[in-house]
């Protein structure tokens, strides 16, 4: 049964190669390129830094690129829980992570808009059972 399974792959890896190189093929016919001086660049319209605020689960997933963009985008904050940390990923049983996630939430955005801070755009990444 060896044979098969070699022969198997061996027909697949050909199939996607051969799709692959049919792809490469078409975009390079289109005229699209990496540079696109038709394109306008984006700028921004304000003068101070837009206010970001993250609403995130994992700290580590959210450490490993996301935030240190948002941070490139203009002042970036983002969620912690009540004793300081990191995301919406309480232990707590669901009935009470949902609302301690929620009024907590509604607390750090007040708090920050009462400051003179209101973000300009709350960005979620979440589960249905931590908010």
């Amino acid at each position: 049964m060896d044979w098969a399974t070699r022969i198997n792959a061996a027909l697949k890896a050909r199939a996607t190669r051969r799709l692959y190189d049919r792809t490469l093929t078409h975009y390079r016919r289109s005229g699209m390129h990496r540079e696109a001086p038709a394109v306008p660049r984006l700028r921004q319209q304000r003068a101070d830094a837009l206010r970001i605020f993250f609403l995130g689960t994992d700290e580590q997933q959210d450490s490993s690129g996301m935030l240190q963009s948002l941070q490139k985008l203009g002042d970036a904050r983002h969620f912690t829980r009540a004793d300081g940390s990191y995301g919406q990923n309480d232990p707590r049983p669901e009935a009470v992570r949902r609302q301690a996630n929620a009024d907590r939430l509604w607390e750090l955005v007040s708090t920050q808009a009462h400051a003179g801070h209101a973000p300009d755009i709350l960005i979620g990444q979440t589960w249905a059972t931590l908010i």
